[in-house]
C-alpha cells in the first residue's frame, strides 16, 4: 500500500484546469469546487483519488459528461440569474450574486444550484426587481401584493 497511487497526477492537474478555463470557471469558484467535493482548500493537496472527484464534479458542471446531469439548472436558468443580475445592478461586483447565492442556497456559482434551487433564486431575484423586500413589507404601491384594481 504504497503512498504514489494516492498522489495527484500531473495529468490529473492539467485536466482539472483545463476543464474549469474550458468551461469559464473562475480560479475562485475552481477551489470552490474543490472545497465543497473535497473538503480540501488546495488543488495540491488532493489524491488521486480526489483528483477524481473533482473532475466527475466539473465535467458535469460543465455539461461534459456522456449522460446529462440530472437535478442541474439550464443554461436558460443561469442565463436567467445573470440577467437579473444584471438588472439588479450586480453585474459590475460579481461578489454582490456569489454572495447572495452563497447565503441563500449554499452555492457559489449559479450552476452549482440544482433545478429547484435555480427556480427559487429566479423567483426571489424577481420578487426583488418588483418592489425590493415589498413582497414582506405589503407590497410597493401595491404591485407586489396585486394591484388595488384586480
Amino acid at each position: 500500500m504504497g503512498t504514489q497511487a494516492n498522489i495527484l497526477t500531473p495529468q490529473q492537474m492539467r485536466c482539472i484546469y483545463a476543464l474549469a478555463r474550458g468551461g469559464g470557471i473562475s480560479n475562485d469558484d475552481l477551489h470552490a469546487v474543490v472545497f465543497t467535493t473535497t473538503g480540501k482548500d488546495s488543488i495540491k493537496l488532493l489524491t488521486s483519488a480526489d483528483a477524481k472527484q473533482v473532475i466527475d464534479r466539473l465535467k458535469r458542471l460543465t455539461g461534459q459528461e456522456t449522460t446529462a446531469p440530472h437535478n442541474r439548472p439550464t443554461k436558460e436558468q443561469v442565463a436567467k440569474i445573470y440577467a437579473l443580475a444584471a438588472k439588479l445592478g450586480w453585474a459590475d461586483d460579481p461578489k454582490r450574486l456569489r454572495a447572495f447565492l452563497e447565503k441563500r442556497f449554499g452555492a457559489s456559482h449559479p450552476t452549482f444550484l440544482d433545478d429547484k434551487h435555480a427556480r427559487n433564486c429566479i423567483e426571489a431575484m424577481k420578487a426583488m426587481l418588483a418592489g425590493g423586500r415589498g413582497e414582506r413589507k405589503g407590497g410597493h404601491d401595491g404591485e407586489v401584493d396585486g394591484p388595488a384594481d384586480h
